[in-house]
């Protein structure tokens, strides 16, 4: 739309020109204003459609991307999972991981905090029952029963007390190279049984040793083992719990078996462990598919003569009596061999 220019003449008033002027004015600030209206409107239009358009792609790609996986659990069941890989399902997933390492940080922390109260409780509880029979001891025989108990002989503490008395009337009536003699032999006795229980204490730190290291040795077979086995066990596999369980323990007997007599110079490790697991699990896979293919093939067989026997019948039915009897006794036997011989050499039906 365009504006006409307004004439403008000599004889006009300075009034009419004012007039002129402000309706020219008017004109142009309405077609503006209109145009900018336009304008917006459109601009509106473009956002609403652009809003959309991103509300129909942020459903599309909300829209379930599910798949279905495999895993092994603690146990060695092999179990089916469903896996959405929709964004917001996949944020979640990630946000769960993240809390789940803190979880299981927390976890261990608690773990080795429960299992330090469970050693001390432990000791605690021997303590206890040893005091408790202590003070039983106590009260029941007194201090004679209390030596007894500690030395764990019965009459300790009267072979104690005659002792002492011996030696105190020994020393008394003794010469001063017998006293010298007599103490010397003490010491020495002394010393021995100084000896003898610092041998004990030695024997016992040193299967406290070795029971820890056949434990640390145990767990790190426990972790080269139990994955290998996990990995080839039929649990899951055959549709028949009892048949995969039997097949499993005689995987692992084995399997166990076989790393047992390997020669002490070779080391255990993750490939040999893996290997052998994967070779008695194949030995017995194999054994199982030959008995599915002779029992398919005998299927087989079963259905062919079957069906060979019931073609027979039927023609023996068809052509009743009219047959030869050598004919008719080897459609009745399906003996379809013999039968074809007999055509092939002219022989009359």
């Amino acid at each position: 739309m365009t504006t006409e220019t307004p004439v403008i003449t000599e004889n006009m008033s300075t009034a009419d020109i004012m007039s002129a002027v402000l309706s020219q004015s008017s004109s142009a600030g309405a077609e503006a204003t209109q145009g900018v209206e336009s304008e917006l409107e459109t601009r509106a239009d473009e956002s609403t459609e652009s809003t959309a358009d991103e509300a129909q792609s942020q459903a599309a790609s909300n829209e379930p991307k599910e798949e279905y996986v495999y895993v092994t659990d603690d146990s060695g069941q092999r179990k089916k999972i469903k896996v959405d890989f929709t964004p917001d399902k996949v944020k979640k997933a990630y946000e769960m991981a993240a809390g789940m390492r803190k979880f299981q940080a927390e976890r261990d922390r608690y773990k080795k905090e429960v299992e330090a109260v469970q050693a001390i409780r432990e000791e605690y509880e021997d303590l206890k029952k040893s005091w408790t029979t202590l003070e039983e001891t106590v009260r029941t025989k007194g201090v004679e029963g209390v030596l007894d108990l500690l030395l764990n002989k019965e009459g300790a503490y009267q072979e104690y007390l005659q002792r002492e008395f011996e030696r105190r009337e020994f020393l008394k009536n003794a010469s001063p190279a017998e006293r010298e003699r007599f103490e010397l032999e003490e010491r020495l006795a002394r010393a021995e049984r100084e000896k003898a229980q610092k041998a004990k204490e030695f024997e016992e730190f040193q299967n406290k040793l070795l029971k820890q290291k056949e434990q640390q040795e145990e767990l790190e077979l426990k972790n080269l083992i139990v994955p290998a086995f996990s990995k080839h066990r039929f649990a899951g596999t055959l549709g028949d719990s009892v048949l995969e369980e039997r097949l499993d323990q005689a995987v692992w007997n084995q399997a166990l078996s076989n790393l047992e007599n390997l020669p002490d110079n070779i080391p255990l490790s993750n490939a040999l462990v893996e290997k052998e697991f994967r070779e008695v699990a194949a030995t017995f896979r194999k054994a199982i598919n030959r008995q599915a293919v002779a029992k398919a093939k005998e299927v087989v067989e079963t259905r062919k003569a079957n069906a060979q026997a019931a073609v027979a019948a039927k023609a023996a039915s068809g052509l009743g009596k009219s047959l030869n009897p050598d004919v008719q006794k080897d459609l009745e036997t399906g003996n379809m061999t013999n039968l074809l011989t007999r055509i092939v050499n002219g022989f009359k039906l």
